[in-house]
């Protein structure tokens, strides 16, 4: 896959990142839940703006994940100081 396609696991980590139901997912990119369930099945796949905004989110879901790492990791450092 190029960078530019999605995979079905990277919706779902989209959308669970964003902590959102597969109907509301659909009611934010504007499409039904049961397409929804097709690109996380890997049954189709989204295209055009569809695509971008899920890839625009997933980045940020990325970025937020690894802060809160670095801010876990940073506060067991703190932790083991004591």
């Amino acid at each position: 896959m190029t960078a530019l396609n999605l995979s079905p696991s990277e919706i779902l980590e989209c959308r669970t990142g964003l902590a959102m139901t597969q109907l509301e997912f659909g009611n934010f990119l504007g499409v039904e839940e049961n397409t929804v369930w097709r690109w996380e099945a890997g049954i189709h796949s989204p295209v055009g703006k569809k695509k971008k905004v899920i890839r625009d989110n997933l980045t940020r879901v990325r970025r937020n994940n690894n802060r809160l790492r670095k801010g876990a990791t940073s506060d067991e450092r703190t932790d083991n100081r004591d």
